[in-house]
């Protein structure tokens, strides 16, 4: 399909709010690629859009990996961006998270994820965090889940990314945080805020 066609409908009218628009808000995970293959049309959209000078963004659910992790993807995958134009739902709860008391957090998700909610100023505990904060934790052990178990039944307050039930992949559809969520609500009696899409 050439990338022009994507501005018009079944009737072959323009969309006129499509082709007024000037950024482009796209998901990654199912949309862009499926695990390290890029999706029919996907890379001629986007230079589609680049040579109408058209701005776009990437907002994913997919809380595994970090902003700059998702540029070195994109970049290989011939995707060109930069880490102004992803904004994950890790980034979102973050944001909302300084907005509450407690700066404490047990978090349950990749080493990057980690590595992220240290790095925006919440201290990494086990002992009595003031949250816990599930994200699409490709690394997840029983251990990770039976601390995090504990620390929401002690009365800390729990908090999930996202509630994606599964991420689209290349294999077929994988267990996302909605799976882990409903675990820890079995568990727990507990369900999280979500931030996420």
């Amino acid at each position: 399909m050439a990338p022009d066609s994507l501005f018009r409908d079944v009737c072959g009218e323009p969309l006129k709010a499509l082709r007024a628009a000037h950024t482009f808000i796209l998901d990654l995970d199912g949309t862009v690629y499926l695990s390290d293959r890029l999706l029919t049309g996907a890379r001629e959209f986007i230079e589609f859009l680049n040579s109408q000078q058209r701005r776009y963004v990437f907002i994913t659910n997919n809380s595994s990996r970090t902003a700059d992790e998702y540029v070195d993807k994109l970049n290989h995958l011939g995707i060109p961006c930069g880490a102004d134009d992803i904004y994950t739902s890790l980034d979102a709860t973050l944001t909302w998270m300084k907005r509450q008391e407690g700066t404490s957090v047990y978090p349950v998700g990749t080493p990057a994820f980690v590595e992220l909610v240290s790095s925006e100023g919440f201290s990494i505990t086990e002992e009595s965090p003031d949250w816990v904060l599930l994200g699409f934790d490709t690394t997840l052990t029983y251990e990770k889940v039976r601390k995090a178990a504990l620390a929401i039944i002690a009365g800390a307050r729990f908090v999930a990314t996202h509630g994606d039930i599964v991420c689209p992949t290349a294999h077929g559809p994988i267990p996302d945080t909605g799976s882990f969520i409903k675990m820890f609500e079995a568990a727990t009696g507990r369900s999280p805020q979500i931030c996420g899409k």
